[in-house]
């Protein structure tokens, strides 16, 4: 029998290699004795840790988006404890976009995670409901209340079109990212603005709302 420990540092490897190569390569092209010979294993192992190449392959997806999910959630939650639950609205903005973008875009594994999130976004290996279910959903779920204590003004009806927008544009620049070479330096050099336009031009479009609101409840009283 495989002491416990051993085996679970075996899994742990074909976890990593198997993000690496799915990011680098695509399912299809990574193949099973490649996985192996990464994570330094028999392949074996790897039907002993996951049963198949295609489990192996959703256990990495649901694992990295897992993490993005509760970075996003850590960073909406940590505003609104900061401002006892009533945060400025730029602030909300700004711990949101940073926490979409930095993990895909500049931290430790940035690469891996966001070549896996596009790949699977274009090719959809697996159900569309598990993205929506392991990312979507929670995140959705308090950044529309994030929203709604940071800008009491805006309707409700208001909130997930605000929400699906400024996501919008956060995603828009993870699918630019994808074409552009020197990706990190790219960022580096030119993300703080960028994220600042997106966050500005967001807050300007709730102010444009909740004005036009207003305006039109005078209109009609």
């Amino acid at each position: 029998m495989i002491p416990s420990s051993v085996g679970e540092e075996t899994r742990q490897r074909l976890l990593e290699s198997a993000a690496e190569l799915f990011a680098r390569k695509g399912f299809s092209d990574t193949t099973v004795r490649e996985l192996a010979k990464s994570a330094r294993c028999n392949v074996a192992a790897i039907s002993y840790h996951f049963g198949s190449k295609e489990k192996l392959y959703e256990v990495v997806l649901v694992r990295t988006l897992r993490q993005l999910a509760q970075r996003r959630i850590d960073s909406l939650e940590a505003v609104l404890t900061a401002y006892h639950g009533q945060p400025p609205r730029q602030t909300v903005l700004t711990a949101f976009a940073r926490a979409c973008l930095d993990p895909l875009l500049i931290e430790d594994k940035a690469e891996v995670r966001l070549q896996l999130l596009l790949r699977e976004m274009a090719q959809q290996r697996l159900p569309s409901e598990l993205m929506q279910r392991e990312l979507v959903a929670p995140v959705h779920k308090l950044l529309i209340q994030a929203l709604a204590s940071a800008v009491p003004e805006l309707e409700q009806e208001d909130l997930p079109l605000v929400a699906y927008s400024f996501v919008a544009h956060l995603v828009h620049v993870l699918h630019l990212h994808w074409f552009l070479p020197k990706k990190a330096q790219f960022y580096r050099a030119y993300g703080d603005k960028l994220l600042a336009h997106i966050v500005r031009f967001t807050a300007g479009g709730i102010y444009s709302r909740v004005a036009a609101r207003r305006t039109k409840g005078r209109f009609f009283k």
